[in-house]
């Protein structure tokens, strides 16, 4: 028996807060970085966050990168024209550290496969 092994489907995420360069260079109070350098120099216009940024630029409420990633693995799998029950696993990669963790491989992929209810 030979096993098959593919991608079925993709998926992704993207946080609908918005955070303008105006908020980003009010926030960092550099004035030779301002909202105009940023966008001359690096293209950009605006960054998406999961959350509102406070005044000091903390978010205002919790937010998990397994959130977007959850809605990004089961949009995956309808793209794919699958159930849950039909995937047998998921691979999920990040470069966000938890605190001072240092892990080259995130255990992240363990609380996903448990949310989606994965076997």
């Amino acid at each position: 028996m030979t096993a098959r092994i593919g991608i079925a489907g993709t998926g992704s995420h993207m946080p609908t807060t918005r955070i303008s360069n105006v908020e980003i260079a009010r926030l960092i109070g550099r004035g030779d970085k301002n909202e105009e350098w940023a966008q001359e120099k690096l293209g950009i216009k605006e960054r998406r966050f999961m959350t509102r940024l406070d005044s000091n630029g903390k978010p205002v409420q919790e937010a998990d990168e397994l959130d977007m990633a959850e809605a990004a693995a089961r949009e995956a799998i309808a793209s794919a024209g699958l159930e849950i029950k039909d995937v047998d696993g998921i691979y999920f990669v990040s470069c966000t550290q938890k605190g001072h963790n240092r892990h080259h491989f995130s255990t992240s992929v363990l609380e996903l496969h448990k949310r989606l209810k994965l076997r």
